[in-house]
């Protein structure tokens, strides 16, 4: 009895939290990276199945009766799979019944009660779930014990006909309780280190005080579109004598000043026009933009409506005068330099300090094929 004991309240039910960890990051990697839903579906059904028929076959040939069958498709209910578990549930039924027509000896007039009793669990979880209260603990509890403990009842009564001691359910309610909060903590401990692996990827790529990309975002992005020989042209920016900026109104005040030209710049350019672009923020006031297009005539002029809009903009900052936050701009295409992107970054920096020393607060366009600014 010892033996029996230790291996359906402790080991088993271990192994049945294992599985369902291991079924979370499979499912978990097949949602991100399979972008069919029919196949994603396919293979998570199969990954189940399988997971479910091993959990009626061990404990069937090991423990004399079916316990554990439903836990993991209970906790997925909750979970990771919280779309399709009551189909879980109604599927853990059905591989019940082709489990026993496939083993038994004896002919099983009452199966068809499992898959009744599967669906009538799957409605219930289904109805709780769209009510939004099944993942309240007690409500899953008063759910989740009475269906391993209903399982259990209904195929001792189709199959084994055998009495259930008092010890048989003190050992599954053990293991159904160790199964719950082996698979919770598993969960909320992945689930938690992913959050925290996503709020340090952001950290890494964006910039802390105004959110656009950062320059470590920026070199990666380059090194692509070279690589990929894409269509983009480079719009260097820099805010004209931004020092004078930060004398005169303080430095906390010039950063507000760069987060508020920020937002504004990206907003501006999401209104009037429909090219795709990525806005980064090099460093102090060095700002760049890639659009995915190489109309240069169409970026110059949206650009300098941004220009105009910036310059005569009233920004919410004590003893700030309209005019003070101008920009000048360089413009060049990665088509005019052969795709090489290297080549339009110089470029359009090129056409940026050119800009400023024709007095500043203007756009210029580098044309690569006369190799002059225009």
């Amino acid at each position: 009895m010892i033996s029996t004991f230790l291996i359906t309240a402790f080991l088993f039910p271990l192994m049945i939290a294992g599985l369902l960890a291991t079924a979370d990051l499979f499912i978990h990697n097949i949602e991100k990276n399979i972008a069919n839903k029919f196949f994603q579906s396919m293979v998570i059904v199969l990954i189940l199945f399988t997971h479910q028929y091993f959990i009626l076959t061990f404990s069937h040939n090991l423990v004399g009766f079916i316990c554990y069958l439903y836990s993991l498709s209970m906790i997925a209910s909750v979970t990771f799979t919280k779309k399709i578990g009551p189909f879980l549930i109604i599927l853990s039924s059905l591989i019940e019944v082709l489990y026993y027509n496939n083993n038994s000896a004896i002919e099983l007039p009452n199966i068809w009660m499992i898959p009744l009793f599967g669906t009538c669990i799957a409605l219930l979880v289904k109805c709780l779930i769209r009510l939004n209260i099944f993942t309240k603990p007690y409500i899953f509890a008063l759910i989740y014990y009475p269906t391993i403990i209903l399982s259990v009842l209904l195929s001792n009564y189709i199959i084994t006909k055998e009495p259930l001691t008092p010890e048989i359910y003190l050992m599954i309610l053990m293991g159904s309780t160790l199964i719950y909060f082996f698979s919770m903590f598993s969960y909320k401990k992945t689930r938690m280190e992913e959050k925290q692996w996503i709020e340090r990827e952001k950290r890494s790529k964006f910039d802390e005080l105004t959110g656009l990309f950062n320059y470590a975002s920026f070199t990666e992005d380059l090194l692509k579109l070279n690589e990929q020989k894409e269509n983009v042209s480079v719009v260097m920016i820099d805010l004209d004598h931004f020092k004078n900026v930060n004398d005169t109104l303080g430095h906390i005040a010039g950063n507000v000043l760069l987060k508020e030209f920020s937002n504004l710049t990206r907003q501006l350019l999401k209104e009037k026009t429909t090219i795709p672009f990525t806005f980064y923020r090099f460093g102090g006031e060095e700002f760049c933009l890639i659009f995915y297009s190489n109309s240069t005539e169409e970026i110059k002029n949206l650009m300098d409506e941004v220009r105009e809009t910036v310059k005569n903009y009233d920004f919410d900052l004590p003893n700030y005068q309209i005019g003070m936050m101008t920009f000048s701009s360089g413009i060049e295409t990665s088509s005019s330099c052969e795709f090489n992107l290297m080549y339009a970054l110089d470029n359009a920096d090129k056409a940026l300090y050119q800009a400023k020393r024709n007095g500043r607060n203007q756009i210029i366009v580098f044309d690569s094929r006369r190799k002059k600014l225009i």
